[in-house]
């Protein structure tokens, strides 16, 4: 609860903050926050877009605090999340004959694949040559980004087109949408069922020699949470191509995976925290745009705002971190023991 109460209160102080900042430059803080509110939530067709976007955000951040629970800080999401998009849209299209029931998890399951064993190889550098993960994954991401560009620019692209796409998957492994006038499929349901960290990363991350009593090597656990991280994304991915654009495109990573990063953060790597901060995100990234047109906000005072909120976030939690810590310090400093009187000389 103090947790809870910390964070609430950090986010309003970030609020405030960023009202503060907006009336510095001449723009009412009330109707932009009131724009920026309706634009996410204020009608039916809003929240719709909302969900679509929390759908992948969620799972990637997902991915984030998996790693990082786990002291693994991974910055290969994006990568991740693209090699899943791919490995879904080339099953879909390799079987465009299977019916729903095959082709939708079939699809869904090549994109976990793909993300996991993206994640995967980000583990292996770590663990036989000692490669720092940061660096790492963030290497891997060029690569996974620049080689679907690359495909897209030819191997794989639309016949005819000059647009950077791939042709529709199959009507079979489109996911099914929630309802017929917006885009929303029922992958929405996804981030609320998918795993988190289970007891071999939590474990590891918690307690490495509890771990290793419990049977659990170092190495075997990097490589354990890489490949559900990587997995996580790569589905990710995979409800991008199914239940949105219904085919590979560039760009269709939105930068996913790097904005998942603050808000594992901001959530505190906890399940239930990262679902709740996806969504807020996802309604402040649709509500942009009303944001824009009619209080005359630019984009980028939200993603200020996204920065300030991480910002007060991580230092609150800091600041109770040193103030425990203090606590803790003081039951525990040694205490001297009372003096004894001399004994009384002896006749």
């Amino acid at each position: 609860m103090r947790t809870l109460g910390l964070t609430l209160l950090s986010l309003a102080a970030a609020l405030a903050a960023g009202a503060g900042l907006m009336a510095a430059v001449g723009i009412d803080p009330v109707t932009a926050y009131r724009e920026l509110g309706l634009g996410g939530l204020g009608t039916p067709r809003n929240v719709a877009e909302t969900l679509l976007r929390f759908c992948p955000l969620a799972l990637c951040a997902l991915a984030v605090a998996v790693g990082f629970r786990a002291s693994f800080f991974t910055i290969g999401v994006e990568g991740q999340f693209y090699f899943g998009a791919l490995g879904t849209a080339l099953a879909a299209l390799a079987f465009p004959g299977l019916p729903p029931l095959i082709l939708i998890p079939a699809a869904m399951a090549a994109g976990m694949a793909a993300g996991a064993v993206w994640g995967l190889l980000a583990g292996w550098l770590k663990v036989r040559f000692g490669v720092n993960e940061v660096i790492g994954t963030l290497m891997l991401n060029y690569i996974a980004v620049l080689f679907v560009q690359y495909l897209l620019r030819g191997p794989i692209r639309a016949p005819g087109s000059e647009v950077q796409f791939t042709p529709l998957i199959p009507a079979a492994a489109m996911l099914p949408r929630v309802v017929p006038w917006a885009r929303l499929s029922w992958g929405i349901a996804v981030p609320f069922l998918a795993g988190y960290a289970g007891f071999r990363a939590q474990a590891f991350g918690a307690n490495p020699l509890a771990a290793r009593y419990a049977g659990i090597s170092g190495s075997r656990s990097v490589l354990v949470v890489t490949a559900v991280s990587g997995a996580l994304a790569g589905l990710a991915g995979a409800l991008v191509v199914q239940g949105e654009f219904h085919r590979l495109q560039a760009g269709i990573g939105a930068d996913y995976g790097y904005t998942a990063i603050p808000i594992a953060l901001v959530g505190q790597t906890n399940p239930a925290g990262t679902l709740v901060t996806a969504f807020l995100f996802a309604a402040m990234d649709v509500g942009a745009t009303m944001m824009q047109l009619k209080a005359a906000v630019p984009l980028p005072m939200v993603r200020l705002l996204e920065g300030l909120m991480i910002l007060f976030v991580v230092g609150g939690r800091m600041v109770l971190s040193a103030g425990l810590g203090r606590r803790v310090a003081a039951h525990l400093r040694p205490v001297s023991p009372p003096a004894v009187p001399p004994a009384a000389p002896q006749p």
